[in-house]
């Protein structure tokens, strides 16, 4: 009989909510990333309930808030741009973005030679 059979052996979980750092408590993770606890609640991020000295608090996984983060960010860009688009019009905006393009300062580090 093998050794780890007879002292009653178990392989660790493979869950994510067992794996150190991939988890964060809700309020941790909203400061973190600066969402609200209500923008998590619509995006229906999972979350897990645990409990210390009879406090309860959220737990939720820290890639799906990272995610939540990037979509807010990106939704606001989009809305950022079709409102200039509206302003400006398509060619006028294509014209401030490579405005905008060509007076950023460049990085000599990812210049080529």
């Amino acid at each position: 009989m093998p050794f780890y059979r007879s002292y009653g052996y178990r392989t660790p979980s493979s869950s994510i909510w067992q794996q150190p750092s991939t988890t964060l408590s809700l309020k941790s993770a909203c400061a973190k990333y600066n969402v609200t606890e209500a923008q998590c609640q619509k995006a229906n991020i999972r979350c897990q309930w645990r409990s210390m000295y009879g406090n309860s608090y959220a737990v939720v996984v820290e890639d799906d808030v990272r995610d939540l983060k990037a979509m807010l960010v990106a939704k606001a860009t989009n809305e950022k741009q079709e409102k200039l688009k509206g302003k400006l019009g398509e060619k006028g905006y294509e014209i401030r973005t490579v405005l905008e393009e060509a007076s950023r300062p460049k990085d000599p580090f990812l210049a080529k030679d």
